[in-house]
């Protein structure tokens, strides 16, 4: 779940930002948004079993391109299935 009207916002608004170098550094990326921009924004046929072989190919050079700015990303994914209540003691995060 993002913030409504953001993308339309930022798409309709372009005056209002500029284009920065960033490297060596830490990216947060929402899975979801990634997920989006690279198979549709690219029309990747998700009938007839998906194209998954140049859905990896984008993964690949979208990673790629941040590992050659030095970017170390961290991909957040929300909305899975919850975890039973009997795991919970066993999954541990780590910082």
């Amino acid at each position: 779940m993002g913030v409504h009207g953001l993308t339309t916002y930022v798409e309709g608004n372009r005056q209002f930002f500029q284009d920065v170098k960033f490297k060596d550094s830490v990216l947060v990326i929402d899975g979801c948004s990634l997920f989006y921009r690279l198979y549709f924004n690219h029309s990747l046929d998700q009938q007839h079993g998906g194209d998954y072989d140049i859905f990896s190919a984008l993964l690949d050079q979208f990673f790629s391109a941040l590992a050659a700015c030095n970017i170390q990303p961290f991909v957040v994914l929300d909305g899975g299935r919850p975890i039973a209540a009997s795991r919970c003691a066993d999954i541990s995060v780590i910082w």
